[in-house]
């Protein structure tokens, strides 16, 4: 450490030998009135010392937001730096950056005898010095927005232990692919799955199906919608002489906001005025209350340790500190050599004589000084204190801090109700057209209220029962799609207690949810211990996996639906509903990633996906590769395209020569042929590895109701169902053999010629009875 010693008036000086700095005039420098404190005294000025605080740099992290224009955005150093400012603001710190220590007008000097005077100039200048008596470490550990609330409800961001590479916000490659357009029934990559959203839903949520209705005209509405937005932050104050502190300090905002809806005069406009102002404008509220909270916490917490100075050297016989009237610090004051402590010598305790600028001339009280250098640290001792005597050990537990130990979490909340978006003008054209054929929509609203109340239910719970095989029998000869893949056959033959599968086979449902309330699926659903619940909803992140569209519901009721109306292929089965969809087929990254990642960890072996999507998405090549590591089956639709799949991909269906794991399936009619039929098309070619059938089947819809359907997700159901049947029958069967046996067992339907390469390629389709046979073969 060097000095440089600096004559303040005329006369004698001395000159720096050996790193000791000699001054001379030294007592010229008290001011005329101002008197030394007597050796002993105590300051009598009732401020507050500051402390140095450094805070470390902090982990960019970035929320998805579902805009276009602005698909995603970070906190990191923008919360650093707000941190900075609020603390500088206090006054009652000096923050240091790693090499310097920030400049910033909160940091006015004090003065030197708590009488208001200007602070006398130091005696010298030295360069160093500054020690941080605490480091702040933060680590955002919470970043989530969501709107509207029960089916309409929308989620982004993570929370505390939710968090996965498509929603953690650190991995700038991982964002998400699936942005939703400008209107909310686009669903991109995924609107032939979910085509019938737009021409009504079968669930009565066709209209008005976000929330609250506090205006409606036809072609543009304003709903009234609420949002919750929170961000928090993991605080570690690592205290120079004290242990580890942690807070966990989160700030919640909640409150309402209009969304405006003109799908006529300008079909984007819902989006970028409704959406966009709640969003940025809840999270930037949640950001500043989280600051400010976390400020005060730090202020309170660090306001408790210590104030470390250093020990710059001897300056004319006299040792000087490193901290003065820029710290606070008064004539009076207190100090012990910690460093000395450290060396388990007896520590020297001095008391400031007088305060200058930037340091403070010591006085020694007790204690050996020859064994002081330059850098020693000092630290301040409270009225009636000692220095303590376990130094070593306040040391050694800083320095192996306990990361296991409990963190207090502390909340700060705000609610902010966002005004009505200034281009609400430019929306409400031809008003009294709009009105008058509004009237209509007006007089069936309250009954439209009340059956979107009556549907969207909460669990009602059901115990598992086992179907019997005489009444399986029964239902299976009524369906010419059971038929088709041998089920009543099936059946008479087998003698095993599990024909109709096993309750430890549990087959995942990534899809819109499942009716958990229905009556042929109410009785052999999944219960999640941990979670008190029968699944999970990804993409509104809560315990509610209802199925508000349709679509997951009648693929469940194919897979293991049975009692009353219907029969799954295996009916005593488990279904884990896992929703991953809205009502119109919107999704993100992480919903589909965390899907995959609650069906590993359910222990699924069996894995369904009824759609197909466009759009290749990393999400889900990563979700299969999971499901791939962990052994399961993936079942996955070829798509209601209509197209062959060498030509136009649809995905995961075109992966499956890049996973073992997977098992394409198309849909067919009663005729063995692939199904054509509008809204239920199936993709076809040479990548479809098994066919089953996907037309006019009967099966479970919402509210319990059953209806005709026919898409390709369908004939999915089927082949998970009868995939189910073969794992309980020989539950060691691995995904590959799994695999193996229900190709093994396939007929020859047909043969379909390729329409843009002329090659021709066989239509194998699902025979139960065959896989069997086959099982028996690969088992034994």
């Amino acid at each position: 450490m060097k000095f440089l010693c600096l004559p303040l008036r005329p006369g004698p000086a001395f000159i720096l030998i050996s790193g000791i700095l000699l001054l001379s005039n030294v007592e010229e420098l008290f001011a005329a009135g101002k008197k030394r404190p007597q050796a002993g005294t105590r300051p009598t000025a009732t401020t507050t010392m500051k402390r140095a605080v450094e805070v470390s740099p902090v982990t960019e992290r970035f929320i998805s937001l579902p805009d276009p224009k602005e698909p995603f955005r970070w906190y990191g150093e923008n919360v650093r730096m707000r941190l900075i400012e609020e603390l500088n603001r206090a006054g009652v710190f000096v923050v240091l950056n790693p090499q310097q220590i920030l400049a910033s007008s909160a940091l006015a000097l004090g003065s030197g005898s708590g009488d208001g005077a200007a602070p006398l100039p130091d005696p010298c200048l030295f360069s160093g010095g500054r020690i941080a008596s605490s480091r702040i470490e933060l680590v955002i550990d919470e970043l989530a927005f969501s709107s509207g609330s029960r089916a309409g409800r929308e989620f982004s961001g993570f929370r505390r232990g939710s968090e996965n590479p498509y929603n953690s916000g650190l991995d700038s490659r991982a964002r998400n692919e699936f942005l939703v357009g400008g209107s909310r029934r686009s669903a991109p990559g995924l609107e032939r799955t979910f085509a019938d959203a737009d021409r009504g839903l079968h669930t009565g949520l066709e209209l008005g199906h976000e929330l609250n209705f506090d205006a409606l005209w036809v072609g543009a509405s304003l709903k009234h919608v609420e949002y919750r937005a929170s961000i928090g932050l993991e605080v570690k104050l690592r205290h120079r002489h004290r242990a580890l502190e942690v807070e966990h300090i989160t700030g919640q905002g909640s409150g309402f906001y209009f969304d405006l809806s003109a799908h006529v005069a300008e079909p984007a406009g819902d989006f970028e005025i409704g959406v966009n102002l709640a969003q940025k404008t809840a999270l930037l509220k949640a950001f500043d209350q989280v600051i400010e909270a976390a400020s005060k916490e730090i202020a309170k917490t660090v306001s408790r340790v210590p104030l470390v100075a250093s020990l710059f050297g001897q300056c004319g016989g006299d040792w000087y500190a490193s901290v003065g009237s820029d710290f606070g610090v008064q004539a009076g004051q207190w100090f012990y050599n910690a460093t000395q402590k450290r060396r388990q010598l007896k520590a020297a305790v001095f008391v400031v004589d007088q305060v200058f600028q930037k340091t403070s001339k010591l006085r020694l009280l007790s204690g050996e000084v020859s064994q002081m250098v330059a850098g020693d640290e000092l630290v301040s001792l409270e009225p009636g204190e000692t220095p303590p005597s376990n130094l070593a050990q306040a040391s050694l537990a800083l320095s192996i801090a306990n990361r296991g130990e409990a963190a207090a979490d502390r909340v700060a909340r705000f609610d902010a109700n966002l005004p009505v978006a200034a281009g609400l003008a430019r929306f409400i054209e031809s008003t009294v057209t709009r009105i008058l054929k509004g009237v209509t929509e007006l007089v069936t609203l309250p009954y439209r209220i009340y059956r979107y109340h009556q549907y969207d239910q909460k669990y009602k719970g059901g115990e598992f029962a086992a179907l019997a095989r005489e009444r399986a029998l029964e239902l299976s000869k009524k369906s010419w799609a059971h038929a088709s893949i041998g089920h009543p056959g099936y059946l008479e033959a087998c003698v095993s207690e599990r024909c109709l599968g096993s309750r430890g086979t549990i087959v995942a449902l990534i899809d819109s949810g499942i009716d958990y309330n229905h009556r042929e699926l109410r009785r052999n659903l999944y219960w999640d211990s941990v979670l008190d619940a029968p699944g999970f909803d990804f993409y509104s992140h809560d315990k509610r996996p209802f199925d508000d569209h349709s679509h997951g519901t009648e693929i469940a009721s194919v897979i293991a639906g049975g009692g009353e109306d219907t029969l799954g292929v295996a009916p005593n089965v488990t279904l884990l509903p896992i929703k991953v969809f809205s009502p119109y087929g919107n999704t993100n990254s992480a919903a589909i990633y965390s899907g995959f990642e609650y069906a590993v960890k359910s222990k699924a072996k069996v894995i369904v996906l009824g759609w197909a999507t466009t759009l290749p998405s990393k999400a889900l090549e990563d979700g299969l590769r999971l499901a791939e590591q962990a052994g399961a089956l993936v079942v996955a639709s070829a798509g209601d395209g209509g197209l062959d799949l060498a030509r136009k991909p649809f995905y995961p269906a075109a992966w499956g020569e890049s996973f073992q794991n997977l098992l394409v399936v198309g849909g067919l009619n009663k005729k063995n042929l692939q199904s054509r039929v509008k809204y239920g098309a199936s993709n076809h070619g040479r990548k479809v590895d098994l066919w089953a059938p996907s037309e006019h089947i009967r099966v479970a819809t919402p509210r319990n109701r059953t209806e005709i359907r026919s898409h390709a997700g369908l004939a999915a159901g089927f082949v998970a169902g009868a995939a189910a049947l073969l794992k309980s029958l020989c539950p060691r069967l691995s995904a590959l053999e799994l695999k193996e046996t229900l190709l093994g067992g396939a007929v020859v339907a047909g043969r379909e010629e390729a329409l843009y390469s002329s090659q021709v390629y066989e239509i194998k389709a699902l025979s139960l009875i065959r896989s069997v046979d086959y099982l028996n073969q690969v088992c034994n």
